[in-house]
């Protein structure tokens, strides 16, 4: 098995600006298209062998390419002088007839490079064993410890609580029913509908409309409660947040893994601040 591989040319487009004050635009290619044949075999000759049979045919291949695009070319022009009989396209024939005497196309020889490998280790000691695991261990704790740190989302729960406190947070639903979670979550939203002596509930999303509402409509179920769900905090009209209302109480809902904290907080100072009744906010899958 030979690998072929063929490098590309660069291009550059250069804008100039001349001494009479216009500009000019240079086309500047650098580099010339390369091809690098490599082999891995037990035996040198098997490979050089294997590599001539491979130039040779990538030469035929780029001739044969050369000649029918020439070809084709040729027939370009034959077809636009019947129309235009123009003298410069018969001189432009002339030099692809000339072209098609020798559409040969050898590859030169630039560099070759040799690789002598020793035999396979097939035993390890044990001290290396222990090292590499070791090695392995603090490097996987350092990425977990660098992406925990610059992770931007909400994943759980306990990251929603410390972000808008224990008191407003209200608790997580997910697809995964889970029965003491939902009820703790019911429960916080009937004590705050007491309280505040509100009868319906406004579903505030963060910044992206819920992808799947059957939680938020199964909560509603639970509550028992008159429920909708407005446009995210990021769309609402301004009066829609600020329109006191005594029956309505707002819950903003929280997506994990999709809302960023950044958006959590900004959110946070918005109920803060709107003279609406708010429960509090809720982490949704």
């Amino acid at each position: 098995t030979v690998n072929v591989s063929r490098s590309r040319p660069t291009f550059t487009l250069i804008d100039t600006l001349e001494g009479d004050g216009q500009s000019s635009l240079i086309f500047q290619s650098a580099g010339a298209p390369t091809y690098s044949f490599s082999c891995n075999e037990s035996e040198r000759a098997t490979c050089t062998k294997a590599i001539d049979a491979y130039v040779t045919k990538a030469s035929e291949l780029r001739s044969e390419a050369l000649r029918e695009g020439l070809m084709t070319l040729s027939s370009v022009l034959t077809e636009t002088n019947k129309s235009l009989s123009d003298p410069s396209l018969e001189l432009k024939q002339s030099a692809i007839k000339a072209l098609l005497q020798n559409t040969e196309m050898p590859l030169v020889l630039i560099s070759e490079y040799e690789e002598a490998r020793g035999a396979v280790v097939n035993t390890v000691s044990r001290p290396t064993y222990s090292f590499g695991i070791g090695a392995g261990l603090l490097v996987s704790a350092l990425i977990l410890l660098q992406l925990a740190h610059s992770d931007t989302r909400v994943r759980s729960l306990n990251t929603l609580s410390r972000l808008v406190g224990q008191q407003r947070t209200l608790g997580s639903i997910s697809f995964h029913a889970n029965e003491l979670s939902e009820r703790q979550v019911v429960i916080s939203i009937r004590r705050k509908l007491t309280e505040t002596g509100a009868s319906q509930l406004r579903f505030i999303p963060i910044r992206d409309d819920v992808g799947d509402a059957s939680l938020l409509e199964r909560l509603a179920k639970l509550t028992q409660a008159a429920t909708h769900t407005s446009l995210p905090a990021t769309k609402i009209p301004l009066d829609d947040l600020t329109r006191p209302s005594s029956d309505e109480l707002d819950i903003f809902i929280v997506q994990r893994n999709r809302d960023r904290r950044a958006d959590v907080m900004e959110a946070k100072m918005l109920a803060q601040r709107s003279p609406r009744k708010s429960a509090g906010f809720l982490l949704v899958d």
